[in-house]
């Protein structure tokens, strides 16, 4: 039997800065219209426009994004273990996606979907509960952390 060896990637969306119509610029640090397939995409653009066809061609099979959450902007990736050097360097140039200036932080980095799913679980509760103190008062934080938790859980290889 083959196995195939896989790293599971954590990785954060954070808004990049944006300029207001007066002119100042400030931090945006919640994008709210990034969907996974929109993510995808932009990780194949940004594959490409690094490493060309050979790198597409070498990543793009394994290429898979498992989890993305709009609430707080994580998401899970997976991607073959001979290859996963070249996403995260395409990660790096990543600056906007689908119009939008961001930048992509990795927090975690596996061998196994168990480890990524409990760090994904244990950063998503510990970014509700910051955005609660910053004063977002009309934020669930237990039915939030609770679904993300079934739904990081549903995750399989």
């Amino acid at each position: 039997m083959v196995r195939f060896k896989n790293r599971w990637v954590l990785i954060e969306i954070l808004g990049g800065p944006v300029t207001s119509k007066s002119g100042e610029e400030y931090e945006n640090h919640h994008i709210n219209s990034i969907t996974a397939g929109m993510l995808h995409n932009t990780l194949k653009d940004a594959i490409a426009a690094n490493y060309g066809e050979y790198g597409l061609g070498c990543v793009q099979s394994s290429l898979n994004v498992k989890y993305f959450s709009n609430h707080t902007n994580i998401g899970i990736l997976r991607v073959s273990r001979d290859y996963h050097q070249m996403l995260l360097v395409s990660l790096f140039f990543i600056k906007e996606i689908n119009g939008s200036p961001c930048y992509i932080t990795v927090r975690h980095i596996g061998g196994t979907i168990l480890k990524a799913q409990r760090a994904a679980i244990q950063y998503d509760l510990e970014t509700l509960l910051r955005r609660q103190q910053q004063g977002n008062s009309s934020l669930d934080v237990d039915r939030l952390s609770r679904n993300a938790k079934e739904e990081i859980m549903k995750i399989e290889s």
